[in-house]
């Protein structure tokens, strides 16, 4: 009798579970008590939460647990200027879209106006004129993974903000051609990407010369000329 009573009871236990299990999964797929009634959009300055929500393909009132966060993901980085998000459910009604938006490092000047680029070397957004301060790059093909673009971009990003607030332009004719022009006309050689603290800590130190071309191209031997 007393194994019998166990046994059943071990069994009961399992059909509740089973019973719960079913239930939870008929809760969250099917019922609206986890229903999608909010959408929460975070990180944009840019772009607004309506042309993110544009791009979801989600309906007010579809159960939260069918939501494909990976689809909706993909949808929101597809916005050109955005370079990453995550989406996530924040029960019991909530879909959270945490956007990145990508930060202009310099701009290709283009029919049209500029073209705003990032750090990966992608084109992700044209304004009639480009941001003050914003140096223009100079290079044959601008895309991401091009060897003379991710080097001039390379450069750029390792400068020290007094060096970087000087240039211009820079200018790539291949990745080991790289050259930033300064807002005064003077030139400042670095051949490739690798090294930039050091080139730059150089010509920084060499700037105080009058020269039209500062080659460091080989920090510990530099180079000037006129």
């Amino acid at each position: 009798m007393i194994r019998w009573l166990r046994a059943w009871g071990f069994t009961a236990v399992v059909i509740l579970l089973v019973v719960a299990a079913g239930f939870g999964v008929w809760a969250g797929y099917f019922s609206h008590w986890f229903a999608l009634r909010s959408i929460v959009v975070s990180g944009n300055t840019t772009i607004t939460k309506e042309e993110v929500v544009r791009r979801l393909d989600v309906s007010a009132g579809e159960p939260l647990l069918r939501v494909d966060l990976d689809d909706q993901k993909a949808r929101v980085e597809g916005i050109r200027v955005v370079a990453s998000a995550q989406v996530s459910r924040d029960f019991p009604h909530t879909l959270r879209v945490e956007v990145v938006e990508r930060a202009p490092i310099a701009y290709v000047e283009r029919p049209g106006g500029a073209h705003l680029v990032d750090k990966t070397g992608t084109d992700f957004s044209t304004v009639p004129a480009p941001p003050d301060g914003l140096p223009k790059l100079a290079v044959a093909r601008v895309v991401p993974g091009d060897p003379a673009t991710t080097a001039a971009l390379a450069v750029l990003s390792q400068l020290p903000d007094e060096l970087r607030g000087q240039v211009a332009e820079v200018d790539a004719k291949s990745e080991i051609e790289v050259s930033a022009t300064l807002g005064d006309g003077r030139v400042v050689v670095f051949g490739s990407s690798q090294d930039v603290p050091h080139k730059a800590q150089v010509a920084l130190a060499l700037l105080s010369q009058p020269a039209q071309t500062y080659n460091v191209s080989s920090p510990n031997t530099p180079v000037l000329s006129n």
